[in-house]
């Protein structure tokens, strides 16, 4: 197995708490160990998917999706033991559109 670092874009992700929605953007990246390039997207995607606070905040309507785009790079392995149950990793940069009503990173807290 390699080890990967996958960006990951994400455009018109609605997202709400109680009262309030915004269409946001933000990129993050994720490194973790696969068998090729392509299970690392996939699994990257697949842990966007299931981010306990993100995904179940996303409130896009069927006729205008989010959209994700993705960089996948080989990187060399860590020089320490890497704990596989704390992989992998996401760290969300968000960036709200101009006059945004509320800051989004409560929504994620």
């Amino acid at each position: 197995m390699c080890f990967y670092r996958v960006q990951l874009l994400g455009r018109n992700f609605r997202l709400t708490d109680s009262s309030r929605q915004l269409p946001c953007t933000f990129t993050t990246g994720i490194d973790l160990h696969a068998e090729s390039a392509e299970m690392a997207e996939r699994d990257a995607l697949a842990a966007l998917r299931n981010h306990p606070q993100l995904g179940q905040r996303v409130c896009n309507p069927i006729d205008d999706p989010p959209l994700i785009f993705s960089e996948v790079q080989e990187i060399p392995p860590p020089s320490q033991p890497v704990d596989d149950t704390a992989f992998p990793r996401l760290d969300f940069s968000f960036e709200e559109p101009l006059n945004s009503p509320f800051a989004l990173d409560e929504l994620l807290d």
